[in-house]
């Protein structure tokens, strides 16, 4: 299933954001679809969602356009400096740039927005969002 391979492509690309490459490894911890409560020792982790998925048929209605949207988030001890925050969403970018196809599955990556906020009332953790759409085709009623 296309879809599958695709969150499996970009769960590689997030865990490839280690090493001389980056300017962060938050690539150490990923996880897809987590939600479960992240400890503190666990920071920063990297959690990857597929959310919406909208589909266009051409004319002939044997093959779809599909637009995947994706939320990636990083978080973070709310000590965490704000520079180190935009560095980390800056990897996101670079790593999806390395290959804005993963491995050929998909047609374009388009990024939407990113944004920082505090996880928290306390302060304890703070929270970087990468929005991202995943084009890509697939035969009409297979997967």
């Amino acid at each position: 299933m296309i879809r599958q391979q695709i969150m499996d492509a970009l769960e590689l690309r997030m865990k490839a954001i280690q090493g001389s490459d980056y300017q962060t490894d938050i690539g150490r911890d990923v996880r897809v679809w987590n939600v479960s409560a992240i400890n503190a020792s666990d920071l920063p982790v990297l959690n990857i969602k597929d959310t919406d998925e909208e589909i266009e048929r051409h004319a002939s209605d044997e093959a779809w356009k599909v637009t995947l949207s994706c939320e990636i988030s990083v978080t973070c001890s709310g000590n965490t400096a704000i520079q180190d925050i935009r560095k980390m969403i800056a990897d996101v970018y670079c790593a999806i740039g390395a290959d804005g196809t993963l491995n050929g599955l998909a047609i374009k990556i388009i990024p939407e927005m990113d944004t920082i906020e505090r996880e928290d009332e306390a302060d304890a953790f703070v929270k970087a969002i990468i929005q991202i759409k995943i084009i890509y085709g697939q035969t009409a009623w297979r997967e």
